[in-house]
């Protein structure tokens, strides 16, 4: 594929194509169209490639790319409005898998993409809020409870003498006087690192078991199992740095892509390039800048939101 940027009129174009066509009841007609419009222009076909070479991008269920196609329908040619009606495709990739969760505590404090957030809570009680995070609290009057929503925190409590913290999200809770610990949630799975001091660990169905430091444990509905290591150093992304050691390049591509909006790849060729260094997460285009200084590689932006990672 060409390097250089595909204009991002073009790329809207293809994208609204690609959802339509993938709406789940594309007529013969809609298919010819698009074939059309893929041979009146190479502009037209390197867009529909760079789409094409994007694994699982617009991989959204049947259902969700109706309503896009709906929302692209109604728009009509208006440029302007069909950006609007766009965005609901981000919006739907990222958060169907959650639509029929059962609602938890409103949230209390979010951070978005790229931002972090440090929070006193409680005199013996320190948060930290990673790249788009929410978290539901308790009122005042009432034993500390925290109820995560969605992404990742990290908690310092230590207040041995008073009444236990307890988290919560999803079938996980957690009780703790004195520990510091960070959990992330990934849909219905949860990753639970142990940095200090310990804490009880209770899932719905099963008996509560004590996490002790240095510990990590991957948790589900079906229980929990404990994690080997994991080649990441848990916990320092409240200091703004990724910590590695040798793991897979497109694994490093993917948490980066946690701190970037829009959309960053690994091709194929380069996924599995072995990765050591700490990488800053306060300006992830310059972390990609040195990734392509330091490995045989090189960022392809194909837009303003969207970067693949190629061979050089």
């Amino acid at each position: 594929m060409n390097s250089s940027p595909v204009d991002e009129d073009v790329l809207e174009h293809a994208i609204t194509w690609m959802v339509r066509l993938r709406s789940g009841d594309a007529p013969e007609e809609l298919w010819q169209a698009c074939s059309r419009w893929r041979a009146a222009c190479p502009r037209h076909e390197a867009a529909w490639q760079a789409l094409q070479a994007s694994e699982g991008l617009f991989d959204i269920p049947t259902p969700q790319a109706r309503i896009v196609r709906q929302a692209l329908d109604d728009a009509g040619r208006s440029p302007i409005t069909r950006r609007h009606a766009l965005k609901l495709l981000g919006l739907l990739g990222a958060s169907w898998l959650v639509l029929n969760t059962p609602p938890s505590t409103p949230a209390g404090f979010t951070t978005a993409v790229g931002q972090r957030r440090q929070l006193t809570l409680a005199e013996h009680t320190q948060l930290w809020l990673n790249t788009d995070s929410a978290i539901g609290r308790s009122s005042p009057a009432q034993p500390l409870l925290i109820a995560l929503q969605h992404g990742q925190i990290q908690i310092a409590h230590h207040a041995p003498g008073l009444s236990p913290l307890q988290v919560r999200s999803g079938e996980l809770l957690l009780h703790t006087r004195h520990a510091r610990f960070d959990l992330q949630r990934l849909g219905r799975q949860h990753h639970l690192a142990m940095l200090e001091g310990n804490a009880e660990l209770r899932v719905a169905g099963h008996p509560a078991v004590q996490v002790n430091a240095g510990q990590q444990w991957l948790i589900d509905a079906h229980g929990r199992q404990p994690l080997p290591d994991t080649h990441m150093i848990p916990g320092t992304w409240v200091e703004g740095r990724l910590v590695v050691k040798r793991i897979a390049l497109a694994q490093l591509v993917e948490e980066l892509g946690r701190y970037r909006h829009g959309w960053l790849q690994c091709a194929s060729e380069v996924a599995n390039l072995p990765v050591s260094g700490v990488f800053q997460l306060d300006d992830i285009e310059r972390t990609l800048d040195v990734l392509s200084a330091s490995l045989p590689v090189k960022t392809q932006r194909l837009s303003r939101l969207w970067a693949r990672i190629v061979p050089a």
